[in-house]
């Protein structure tokens, strides 16, 4: 696996820890929960904690912050908003809606 690669499956961890990426219940599609809101900085502020922690989960970005919090953001536009299975599907806003509300239980 290349390295960027490698950058981009960690950002998208620290993105789930959060609730700034989500997986579908049903699909199992990784979507993003929002764009540039609380849940993105975040996901940003852990990690950078883990940066300042030396967790072996940070290792790949040797220390960069800037590097990091770039990939976590980019997280956000690479995934869609919304999982793609349940825009497709009759009654999807519906079923995000409650996903969402079991989440929050």
């Amino acid at each position: 696996m290349i390295v960027e690669e490698e950058k981009f499956e960690v950002a998208t961890e620290i993105g789930l820890m959060v609730g700034y990426l989500e997986i579908c219940p049903v699909h199992e599609y990784v979507f993003s929960a929002e764009i540039d809101g609380e849940l993105m900085k975040n996901a940003c502020a852990l990690g950078n904690f883990f940066i300042s922690k030396k967790k072996p989960i940070v290792e790949i970005f040797q220390g960069n912050r800037r590097e990091l919090t770039d990939k976590i953001q980019e997280t956000g536009y690479w995934y869609p908003l919304g999982c793609p299975g349940c825009e497709k599907s009759e009654g999807g806003e519906i079923f995000r809606w409650i996903s969402h509300q079991l989440k929050k239980e």
